[in-house]
């Protein structure tokens, strides 16, 4: 199942919501977490290094967003 993350980092850059794969790739996100989610063609490498995340819920990976 597929983790819907939103980034809770304080910094100055806005913060999204991620939609991850098990192996770790991005396969959507959610600009300034509200609005549509943007799929991408391909799956992106995703890193969570110095930055914090909250999980929101699981989901099926074909599950519409």
């Amino acid at each position: 199942m597929n983790k819907i993350l939103q980034e809770i980092t304080e910094w100055e850059y806005p913060n999204h919501t991620y939609e991850i794969r098990p192996d770790g790739k991005c396969v959507a996100y959610q600009k300034f977490s509200q609005g549509e989610w943007r799929r991408f063609k391909k799956p992106l490498n995703f890193t969570r290094s110095r930055r914090k995340f909250k999980t929101l819920k699981k989901v099926e990976p074909t599950e519409s967003l």
